[in-house]
């Protein structure tokens, strides 16, 4: 599993280039449309035609892009190399909403379990701090010194809880891209047994995507300075969902999806 095999892997697809141009034009068509119809929410004005037009050409642009880059990770996580979907693909909408009505249907479930979770976990973390309080204050602990661990503990255990749900979010899109059915995706139980026995794996991958998201993100920043570069941010957004997911694919292949399916 390496970022750089994520990168060049892509090269193994004998049309890439065209793709990702084809899709850069799409992201761009969509930020543009979307930006259009959304302007008369700014001018506080009644939606006309052309905004609906405008919504609905953001809309099936934005189902191209998930159907293309989720149907491009279930060729690739199920073969031997990378594989991008053609872009004539006459199912390529249909997946994209599938997988976004998946994706929002996990999220909710998400959500809510990690409400719970949340709720039980800094429930737990003030008790501690507050016993560690009533210790600090019989041995005559200086209170700023005990705001200080206090607060160096609380960031550690938020980071801490942050990691760990990163790793049932790389867990679940492994998950999905191999079969794209939903259940896979809400599959937590599956997900923690993943986690469970992979945790070196699973660092290494939420170590990777860390590093490939400040990399990305420096490049956004860099390619925002000029005009010519805020042309080419739709192309690079576009190429670094493949890079990302394929790093999850990866991951998938290394620890033997299958087995958990």
């Amino acid at each position: 599993m390496s970022l750089m095999n994520a990168i060049r892997s892509m090269k193994q697809d004998e049309k890439w280039v065209s793709k990702i141009i084809a899709g850069g034009l799409v992201c761009l068509v969509a930020q543009i449309a979307s930006s259009c119809s959304l302007s008369f929410i700014a001018q506080k004005t009644a939606p006309g035609i052309g905004t609906l037009i405008g919504l609905i050409i953001s809309i099936v642009a934005g189902l191209w892009i998930v159907g293309f880059i989720f149907s491009s990770m279930n060729k690739t996580i199920n073969s031997d190399k990378f594989q991008m979907a053609e872009l004539n693909e006459s199912n390529i909408i249909l997946t994209g909403l599938k997988s976004f009505m998946a994706i929002i249907g996990w999220g909710i479930l998400a959500t809510i379990i990690l409400f719970v979770v949340e709720i039980v976990y800094f429930a737990l973390i003030a008790i501690f701090c507050f016993i560690l309080g009533l210790i600090s204050g019989l041995i005559g602990v200086n209170n700023q010194i005990l705001t200080i661990l206090i607060t160096v503990f609380c960031i550690i255990a938020s980071a801490a809880l942050g990691l760990y749900i990163a790793q049932f979010v790389i867990t679940a899109f492994a998950l999905y891209f191999k079969r794209l059915e939903f259940g896979d995706l809400i599959s937590f139980k599956k997900q923690f047994v993943i986690i469970k026995e992979n945790q070196h794996t699973n660092w290494t991958v939420v170590g990777k995507m860390i590093l490939f998201s400040l990399a990305y993100l420096g490049i956004i920043i860099g390619l925002s300075v000029t005009i010519v570069g805020l042309v080419l941010v739709p192309f690079v957004l576009f190429a670094s969902y493949f890079v990302a997911y394929n790093l999850v694919v990866q991951y998938a292949k290394e620890i033997n999806i299958d087995k958990y399916l």
